[in-house]
């Protein structure tokens, strides 16, 4: 009579431990998804700001390779001048170079001016995979 009760409870066990991974997985992907609305957010404040370019320079500035690159400073220029696209090509020509947090981000702020927001989700993100510490 032991050995059936101890058998019959087997697969409740077997479910509720199912159920708890299930719950924890929820939890892990609500996490991820409330950091990388965090990000969003962020970036979409600080998009507005002048001088935004200047100040993540200074904070993380980019290698010693990119600092000196004239391309930079055009990429900078053209999103003022909101010429995304060719903004956007220079980056993606430096990242291909050297791949770094701060052309990432660049990256992703350029998406969100144009409203390209999981474009823009994709580039933060890769700029946190680079540098966990990155974002603020």
């Amino acid at each position: 009579m032991k050995h059936i009760f101890k058998e019959s409870f087997l697969p409740v066990i077997a479910l509720l431990v199912a159920l708890f991974v299930l719950l924890l997985f929820i939890q892990f992907k609500a996490t991820v998804d409330a950091n990388a609305k965090r990000i969003i957010t962020i970036t979409q404040e600080s998009v507005t700001h002048s001088g935004e370019d200047e100040e993540l320079d200074e904070r993380y500035g980019p290698d010693e390779e990119t600092a000196d690159d004239p391309r930079l400073e055009r990429a900078s220029e053209l999103i003022a001048q909101e010429s995304y696209e060719e903004a956007e090509r220079i980056y993606a020509e430096l990242l291909k170079e050297q791949p770094q947090a701060l052309l990432y981000n660049r990256l992703g702020i350029l998406y969100m001016r144009q409203n390209r927001t999981d474009d823009a989700q994709k580039a933060y993100t890769n700029a946190i995979a680079l540098d966990p510490g990155y974002y603020r």
